[in-house]
């Protein structure tokens, strides 16, 4: 139930391990195989945690408080930064672009160059 007391999940498949997270009334899974943070509607999140659990992975609720600050989309720190939903869309959207053409390289770099114009739009304003 993502309706319920849970704020996120961490999730192990394989010995990798990611979470999935509410952030503003929204899930996303924050896995660090995706381009960007991914928006999963209810329906996606409890198909997701259905399979994995069926297939022995490991979910690990989390309840309780989280930090009292939300992430802003300005916000950035030395290991990474905070992508808005539109931002994380539209990279997925070309990596999936790219990967669909089979060509990796672009998927990687299609993240890269939309960092570094994020980057230039800041240091301009």
């Amino acid at each position: 139930d993502s309706g319920g007391l849970e704020r996120g999940f961490l999730l192990n498949r394989a010995s990798h391990w990611y979470a999935l997270r509410r952030v503003r009334g929204a899930w996303y899974d924050f896995n660090s195989l995706l381009a960007a943070p991914q928006h999963l509607s209810d329906f996606h999140l409890g198909a997701m945690l259905a399979e994995l659990a069926d297939s022995g992975g490991n979910v690990f609720v989390v309840r309780g408080a989280l930090p009292d600050r939300e992430p802003q989309p300005d916000d950035a720190c030395e290991r990474g930064r905070y992508w808005s939903p539109e931002e994380a869309a539209a990279a997925l959207a070309e990596a999936v672009r790219a990967a669909s053409e089979g060509d990796a390289l672009a998927a990687a770099l299609a993240a890269s160059v939309h960092e570094s114009q994020r980057v230039l739009e800041r240091t301009e304003s």
